[in-house]
């Protein structure tokens, strides 16, 4: 039967992908890469590519990473025509995302705009922080503790804010404001309850345990915090 699938590929080991995302691929016609630029590879499709079966149609289209909503919205806009068009001729395919589909997923703005007019499947994936609460043996939450996850793309005393009233935080998204990001965790006290890592479970993979040793001005897109002031082990 044609349909949609939303497949998240995690934060970057093959071997996390779920089963169910390989069966899904096995069995699909084309599979739907993002990229930021062209030419660009495609790090959800180099995650997937064990599982992807030779000679299967890849088609890759580009998403662009810019402020301008406008320019975004008519990709996205472009793309959702493609993929109904797609399954509607009797085809199953597959969209890659990093991560997990329903966690700042590109495939979002896809699903917005298909609901209702064709068959979709979700399948989710291992976030990035998921992946490095692993990585360092960092809990996330634990008893009756509370989980918040905040897009640094937002003002950095908002970030503050959320860093002095939460016991648990993801921080995503770090790359715009890192060196000033880094600066206030150190202030504010919680350098030793925090993990950084870039590439989580990647062979990239960079973990920071020391704040104070970061000399870096810049840090990968692939980079992710975690704070839990219940853990410094």
């Amino acid at each position: 039967m044609s349909k949609f699938y939303g497949i998240g590929v995690g934060p970057g080991n093959p071997e996390l992908l779920t089963i169910k995302a390989v069966n899904i691929l096995k069995t699909v016609d084309v599979i739907l890469v993002p990229t930021a630029k062209k030419g660009l590879e495609s790090l959800a499709l180099r995650i997937a590519k064990p599982y992807i079966k030779e000679g299967i149609r890849i088609e890759e289209r580009t998403f662009p990473m810019v402020v301008d909503l406008e320019v975004k919205e008519k990709a996205w806009d472009s793309i959702s025509s493609e993929i109904e068009t797609w399954v509607k001729e009797g085809l199953r395919v597959a969209f890659l995302t990093l991560g997990d589909t329903m966690t700042y997923a590109t495939y979002i703005y896809l699903l917005e705009r298909l609901m209702g007019r064709i068959e979709i499947e979700t399948v989710p994936g291992i976030t990035s922080y998921q992946g490095v609460a692993s990585s360092t043996n960092t809990p996330l939450v634990v008893d009756d503790m509370s989980m918040c996850v905040v897009s640094c793309n937002i003002p950095l005393e908002e970030i503050r804010r959320r860093v002095r009233t939460e016991d648990s935080l993801v921080l995503m998204k770090l790359s715009l404001q890192f060196k000033e990001i880094i600066a206030m965790l150190i202030e504010e006290g919680v350098a030793p309850f925090t993990r950084l890592v870039s590439h989580a479970t990647q062979e990239e993979e960079v973990v920071y345990e020391d704040l104070s040793t970061i000399t870096d001005e810049r840090i990968s897109y692939f980079s992710t915090i975690v704070i839990n002031k219940r853990w410094t082990s």
